[in-house]
């Protein structure tokens, strides 16, 4: 989504049980400023899906659980907030764009190469809790490669013999 993963953990602390720890705004950004155009617009939709993506997952792997889908709630806090300043302060329009949002989420999360990328990253963080982000994609291309390959979307082949 062209937004940049510094660091994943699932190490729990006194706050949760893992971090996704993305790269930070740019100091030039300033929601009191008003410097909202396409740039910025298009990096807070990547935020706000990324937050909506945790407890997606979640009812994902767990739909008996749906009553924690926002089980990070500090996620979906900051979610509304992006949203409400994204919307001019109006409260309808940040939770219809948060609800688009989401929506946009489960779609990706419910897509089954993505969902096959997503639970690859899962099974190697139970090896490895801590990552950074460049190892991240790594893990989450290798998982997409992965189901490519199975399902014969195309094949790897053998460097040639000498």
């Amino acid at each position: 989504m062209g937004y940049a993963v510094r660091r994943i953990t699932i190490v729990p602390d006194d706050d949760s049980g893992g971090h996704c720890i993305s790269t930070p705004f740019a100091n030039s950004f300033d929601p009191d400023l008003a410097n909202y155009d396409g740039r910025v617009r298009r990096r807070l939709e990547a935020q706000i899906i990324i937050l909506c993506a945790g407890g997606v997952a979640q009812a994902r792997v767990d739909p008996d659980d749906a009553a924690v889908l926002w089980g990070s709630e500090p996620d979906y806090t900051n979610a509304h907030e992006l949203a409400t300043w994204a919307s001019g302060g109006d409260g309808d329009e940040a939770a219809a764009y948060v609800g688009w949002l989401k929506c946009r989420a489960e779609r990706i999360i419910w897509s089954p190469v993505w969902w096959e990328g997503i639970e690859y990253l899962a099974k190697q963080l139970l090896v490895t809790p801590t990552m950074s982000g460049r190892k991240v994609r790594t893990v989450i291309q290798e998982g997409l490669t992965s189901h490519m390959v199975v399902r014969g979307v195309f094949r790897l082949t053998e460097p040639p013999a000498t």
